[in-house]
Formats: structure tokens, C-alpha cells, sequence
């Protein structure tokens, strides 16, 4: 059984989160999942005062409430079998809810990715850009407040390292166990395209840019065969050109509601624990994002 931790601050974000979850996705119908609210008491003292700090019993009646509404929007409320346990802590929320992933065990973390810091974080908030860093197992960003039905395609970005081999496991894992369509992409920033370009306009040729395509595609099928032992994956995509507008253009044209990958693109010490391109894929998705560490 994997046990799923979700923080929880009544977001429309947290709610889709917590909806998915009790819902079995991604992680399956018989989760453990947590829900997890962190009274943030600095927050009441810059903002309100201390003597409007809620207790712990009443959000935990807040809490329920939502648990009770979300099964209410459901589908089918009567298939729902997880039931979450919560929990209340007072403090700063990314130290504790990375404590709480560890205590509990927790094989993911579900987070609403919504910012309140301003242009920086207009994509993330501070807290799923620190837990999604720092976090020892997968984190699910929710970064979409729509329909809280699974998603019926998942879109896996691969550059065939180590890292991607964990992400192609799980994403194939995930579409099995949710029925969903698997498409899996491996995008290229390919800084020779533009003179691989250039010189097949000036010979009146594109076959230059084809080959390397088709190329590219040969080794990302070669590699699913690999991981997965047989090309099982509905769609397969090797495209060149800039990593993140090309896998959101893609998970739109796919209609893929999930992107998952693996911390790719290791940059700065900073970044150690998050690839420089799966930071900018969580910052600028307009779908959710499946770290899988």
C-alpha cells in the first residue's frame, strides 16, 4: 500500500489534489493518503493578529468539510473507498510538510502549485517549489483547477538517463493501473537546428532534419524497449526544438492532463535535489507535473 501525503491549505489547487487522491490517482484505489494542514503562525502575526489563529479543532472541522464536499462532486461517490486521515500542525509549512513526508512514509506528495509571492512565482508557490526540490519521493503539482476526473492520457518526457528510466516505469505503471493512453516524448534542444535549418532551405531539402527526427525516434523507441521490454506507449514523439514549449504544446495537442519526469537537466548546487529543466517545467507547465525522484 503507498501512503500519499497532501498539503492541504483549501485552495482550489489542494482541492483538485485531494480529489484526484481519493479518487486512486495516481497512485491506486487503496492508498493511505494524509491530508496534512500547517497552521502558518507567522503568517497570522504579519497579516491579522494572533488572536485570529483558528484551533486545531476547528480546522479540522474545515478539513472534514472539504473531504465530505469533494466526495459529494464526484462522479461516482459511492466507488470512493479511500478514506483520508488528517492532521494539524502549527509552523512553517515546507520544513514540516518535508518532515511529514518522511515521518508518514509517504511514497509522493500531492501539492496545489499555486504562487502568492508575486512574477517569480506566478506559475509555483514558494512551498511546492521548495517541497518539489528538496522531497525524497515523487510530487505531484497540481497546477489546474478544472474537472477533478483523471486525467485519460499521460504525456512521459524521457532523455533516455537513469533518471527517465524511473519516470517511464512509473508513467507506464500509472496509465495501467488509472486505463489511461500513455504517450511518451523526448524533446531536444538541439542548439545546431537553426543551420541544420538554414542549409536545407538553401539546398531545397528538408530530408537533413527528417533523418535527424527519425533518428532520435529510433533510439527513444529502442530505449522504451529497454526500460518497459516492449514498445507499449500509444504514441511516441521525438521532436526538436525548446524543451518546455515543446512538451506543453504537445500535452495539449495529446489532451495529456499529466506530465511526468524524472529531476532532468542537473544544474547549480542549488538545484541539487531538481533538475534545471524539470524546475522549469513545474514553474511554466499549464498541466499538472509528476516528479518522480
Amino acid at each position: 500500500m503507498k501512503r500519499v501525503l497532501i498539503p492541504y491549505d483549501f485552495s482550489h489547487f489542494s482541492r483538485r489534489a485531494l480529489s484526484l487522491a481519493m479518487q486512486g490517482y495516481p497512485f491506486g484505489g487503496d492508498a493511505e493518503v494524509e491530508m496534512l494542514h500547517v497552521i502558518d503562525e507567522a503568517l497570522y502575526e504579519n497579516v491579522l493578529s494572533r488572536s485570529h489563529v483558528p484551533t486545531e479543532a476547528a480546522i479540522h472541522s474545515y478539513l472534514q468539510a472539504d473531504i465530505d464536499r469533494v466526495r459529494a462532486d464526484m462522479f461516482d461517490p459511492d466507488s470512493c473507498k479511500i478514506h483520508p486521515i488528517i492532521k494539524v500542525l502549527r509552523g512553517r509549512p515546507a520544513d514540516l510538510i518535508l518532515e511529514a513526508s518522511t515521518t508518514f512514509s509517504a511514497a509522493a506528495v500531492m501539492i496545489g502549485g499555486q504562487g502568492h509571492g508575486g512574477i517569480k512565482e506566478a506559475f509555483i508557490g514558494r512551498t511546492a517549489q521548495r517541497v518539489a526540490r528538496e522531497s525524497t519521493c515523487h510530487v505531484y503539482v497540481v497546477k489546474t483547477t478544472g474537472t477533478g476526473r483523471p486525467p485519460r492520457r499521460v504525456l512521459c518526457a524521457v532523455d533516455r538517463s537513469p533518471p527517465s528510466r524511473k519516470a517511464l516505469e512509473e508513467a507506464h505503471r500509472l496509465a495501467v493501473l488509472n486505463g489511461a493512453k500513455l504517450s511518451i516524448i523526448s524533446a531536444i534542444e538541439n542548439p545546431y537546428l537553426p543551420y541544420i535549418q538554414k542549409l536545407a532551405m538553401e539546398i531545397h531539402d528538408d530530408e537533413a532534419v527528417k533523418e535527424l527526427v527519425q533518428a532520435e525516434r529510433e533510439r527513444l523507441l529502442k530505449f522504451e524497449i529497454e526500460v518497459l521490454g516492449a514498445n507499449k506507449a500509444d504514441t511516441h514523439h521525438a521532436v526538436f526544438g525548446p524543451v518546455i514549449e515543446t512538451l506543453n504544446s504537445h500535452a495539449e495537442i495529446l489532451h495529456a492532463g499529466t506530465i511526468i519526469m524524472g529531476p532532468r537537466g542537473l544544474g547549480p548546487v542549488g538545484r541539487a535535489f531538481l533538475g534545471s529543466v524539470t524546475e522549469q517545467m513545474l514553474l511554466r507547465s499549464r498541466v499538472d507535473v509528476l516528479v518522480v525522484k
